[in-house]
């Protein structure tokens, strides 16, 4: 396989939480985030993409990171204001983070991306919406965010019509068949204000979506930001699967055969989730 990436870069604290960052050999001008969901990782959320994005070929040069956050007890707007500080700081000027974290000499002029791919799974989604709207709100309140424009946005499975407590608990803690009996014991003794957050009709999710249609209201077309392409899954538990704001209506193509988890976990090029992300690069 050619070497279209360097090894895969841990970056510390400051950027998330284990978040990894494959940097292109050359220069490059798109870029990849991923975004994982309740109780998901960096890694395991999305194990096969970094092999099978570099069997692919055709756009061009890209970035891919994979975005850590405290997806099992950390409020989601909380998790939202991290990953908007690390989009802001990491977009507005990136090289100064891939120089500082490429394995090799060789060092990137000064560039901004010209597309840039929001990929999330799950809470992932409410993280990014949430994230996104913050970073308009500032933007339009003078404090100026450009990387904005270039943003485009892939939803697995995505949370933010609201998540069934259980089934979140279930996905969290294990990836087998549970008797209700056991589940019912984990729940009772499982805290996190993620449930809350992700109830249908919450605080969190009434403000997403009055914030989007608040845009969405006034800015005709509606910015690519708030609105996603939508990918879910045939076997839900977890999830409403009720279409949000203004984002396109899911064709049948796009109602995978498969269950929440599995949704974002693609086996081979030609396989649906790839592909959703790949076309927006």
């Amino acid at each position: 396989m050619l070497q279209t990436h360097h090894v895969v870069q841990v970056l510390g604290a400051a950027h998330g939480r284990k978040t990894l960052a494959y940097w292109n050999t050359g220069a490059a001008s798109r870029l990849i985030i991923f975004v994982h969901g309740f109780g998901g990782k960096p890694d395991t959320t999305w194990p096969d993409f970094p092999t099978l994005l570099r069997q692919k070929v055709g756009p061009p040069p890209f970035d891919y990171v994979f975005f850590g956050y405290d997806g099992l007890r950390q409020q989601a707007t909380n998790s939202a204001k991290q990953f908007l500080g690390f989009l802001h700081r990491f977009l507005g000027d990136p090289s100064a983070l891939v120089n500082a974290t490429i394995p090799s000499l060789e060092k990137r002029q000064s560039f901004t991306y010209d597309r840039v791919v929001i990929a999330a799974h799950s809470l992932g989604a409410v993280v990014t919406r949430r994230a996104l709207l913050d970073a308009h709100a500032l933007h339009a309140a003078g404090k100026l965010m450009p990387w904005l424009s270039p943003v485009r946005l892939v939803f697995f499975a995505p949370a933010h019509t609201g998540a069934y407590a259980a089934g979140l608990v279930t996905e969290a803690l294990t990836d087998q068949p549970w008797y209700l009996a056991k589940l019912a014991g984990y729940y009772a003794r499982f805290q996190s204000p993620l449930l809350a957050d992700l109830k249908e009709d919450s605080q969190v999710l009434r403000a997403l979506a009055n914030d989007t249609a608040n845009i969405t209201d006034r800015v005709v077309p509606p910015p690519y930001y708030v609105r996603a392409r939508v990918l879910l899954a045939e076997d839900e538990i977890v999830v409403n699967n009720t279409r949000f704001g203004v984002d396109p209506v899911v064709p049948p193509d796009d109602v995978l055969p498969t269950s929440h988890t599995g949704v974002c976990k693609p086996r081979r090029i030609d396989h649906a989730a790839l592909l959703a992300v790949w076309n927006e690069l």
